[in-house]
């Protein structure tokens, strides 16, 4: 009963407005602001509206709920003890703490970087052209065709790379032991440093992050290593349920049964693409049926290295939400199975990743390229708005102050030794002295 009364003091609720929201007897237009404005309660001169509660609602993870008229009176109820203990909290001073006052400096620095900048600078500022400009300057960013990377060991001898050839194939060797043996035995200086990689490239040998070029013998060979896919695809109009799907699918040791009982659940196979797929290449191409997988789709599924794996992300493709899981994957093995010849000599050659092609209108990259753009400018903007606060405002800095910092290393873990000047010894750093042992009680 105390509770009751103490609470309620300061506290007016309007049940005509909680009877508004959903669940509620006379809901008024959406798009009403007196709607949004109506007081709900009251914590002394604080207000709670209609529109801090849709808000509290819209950043909820599960909104529908409170369609229950129970939950979303309870909602409030949360609402009016938050205010009374910041209420309490101010009135005993406690928005005076350093912390609180440290952090509420974090939140303002915050506030003008990103509003400030957005109501000065809106993203509708950035012009089409710009948009299309960049793009142009970005175009294989953008646009990228399948690329294959792989790394080799080249020798002058064929008798000498057949030889590292068996060596290869006969000690079941993983890329890191191929990259020791590359950085001994390979003969080409550039790549040997990189342990013989030669990089991400297309068919006719174009390194795409580099001005290099593959031996066009080399990358035909590459290329040959096909890897075909089979993936298993839960197809919903529902993002919610999509990601819901997903979180259980990522459960550790799910097996491929329960996996497909979690599909059978979720899947919507009347939205089209859903279940099995044949198996498909890295151009998204089925084997042996017409169609295609969307690229969005096939990029995850050979971004997945291992069958019975999920991938770990909501796909969301032409207004649909996939959650994608490889059960199949043919691969012939990483090294090609015979010692290629070409101008630079004999090659080993062990392929380690392909990727599919990407072809990305400007249209459909708008919004990213947009974002990227009005981010340059916002450093732009900062610092001439620094500038002129500069101007407005007296600053003093005196550096000789600085002098009288002392910055306490006492946690910092011991230095290690020095490196060594070619032909000098390391220089030994100082044991530091253990403490002294505890007095006998």
């Amino acid at each position: 009963m105390f509770r009751w009364t103490k609470r309620y003091a300061a506290l007016i609720v309007f049940i005509p407005a909680i009877m508004a929201l959903p669940g509620g007897a006379a809901p008024e237009p959406s798009d009403s602001q007196a709607r949004l404005e109506k007081v709900v309660a009251q914590v002394g001169d604080t207000k709670i509206t209609i529109g801090d509660i849709e808000e509290r609602l819209g950043k909820h993870m599960r909104p529908g709920m409170f369609e229950d008229q129970q939950k979303l009176t309870e909602l409030v109820d949360a609402m009016v003890d938050r205010e009374l203990l910041v209420m309490e909290a101010r009135t005993r001073g406690l928005d005076k703490n350093k912390r609180v006052v440290g952090h509420e400096k974090r939140i303002l620095y915050n506030q003008i970087q990103t509003k400030y900048v957005a109501d000065e600078m809106p993203l509708t500022s950035i012009a089409m052209d710009e948009i299309e400009k960049y793009y142009e300057e970005h175009f294989e960013e953008y646009n990228q065709p399948t690329l294959v990377r792989a790394y080799h060991i080249v020798v002058a001898d064929e008798a000498e790379a057949k030889t590292l050839f068996d060596q290869v194939k006969a000690e079941g060797m993983d890329l890191r032991k191929f990259k020791v043996l590359a950085g001994e035995k390979s003969q080409d200086p550039e790549t040997k440093k990189r342990g013989g990689d030669l990089r991400y490239f297309n068919a006719e040998g174009k390194v795409w992050t580099a001005e290099e070029v593959v031996p066009l013998e080399l990358a035909t060979a590459a290329f040959k290593v096909e890897i075909l896919v089979r993936a298993s695809l839960i197809v919903t109009d529902d993002q919610e349920a999509a990601r819901e799907a997903l979180g259980k699918c990522m459960m550790p040791g799910l097996t491929d049964a329960q996996y497909r009982k979690l599909a059978a659940k979720y899947n919507k196979p009347e939205l089209g693409l859903g279940g099995d797929t044949p198996l498909f290449d890295l151009d998204g191409l089925f084997e042996g049926v017409d169609g295609k997988l969307a690229t969005d789709l096939t990029r995850a599924a050979f971004s997945l290295r291992e069958a019975q794996t999920t991938y770990p992300k909501v796909l969301p493709v032409d207004g649909k939400y996939y959650v994608l899981r490889v059960i199949e994957r043919k691969d012939p093995g990483n090294l090609y199975p015979e010692v290629v010849k070409t101008s630079q000599g004999f090659h080993v050659l062990w392929v380690v990743n392909r990727r599919p092609s990407v072809e990305k209108t400007v249209q459909e990259m708008e919004p990213s390229i947009r974002q990227r753009i009005w981010q340059d400018k916002k450093k732009d903007f900062m610092t001439k708005l620094i500038a002129d606060l500069k101007a407005k405002y007296k600053v003093e800095v005196n550096e000789k102050s600085l002098d009288k910092v002392k910055i306490d290393l006492s946690g910092q873990a011991a230095p290690s030794a020095a490196p060594a000047t070619p032909g000098q010894p390391p220089v030994p750093v100082a044991p530091v002295a253990a403490p002294p042992p505890p007095a006998a009680p």
